[in-house]
């Protein structure tokens, strides 16, 4: 049996998941408003999907220990993959 039939592809799910939110949202609200608010209306889509995500998180990024800057990322989503085995 190989890896691709022993295990679902659970990144398939999820990244189908996440773009329906948006298509949703985007539907709903239509094309013109500023990003916070498609952010908002997204948080709350994906709560309802229950998807755990965390908002307005700060990262550092460094280029050769010379170069330094911090982003911030609008979403992060993560999720924990359960055991398969019964």
């Amino acid at each position: 049996m190989s890896d691709a039939t022993q295990f679902p592809d659970l990144g398939s799910e999820l990244s189908k998941k996440i773009i329906g939110a948006g298509i949703k949202v985007h539907k709903a609200l239509g094309p013109g408003l500023l990003e916070n608010i498609y952010e908002e209306c997204l948080a709350v889509e994906l709560g309802r999907q229950n998807l755990c995500f965390e908002r307005q998180k700060k990262l550092f990024l460094s280029y050769m220990m010379e170069l330094g800057w911090t982003s911030i990322i609008k979403l992060i989503l993560s999720w924990k993959i359960k055991s398969l085995s019964s």
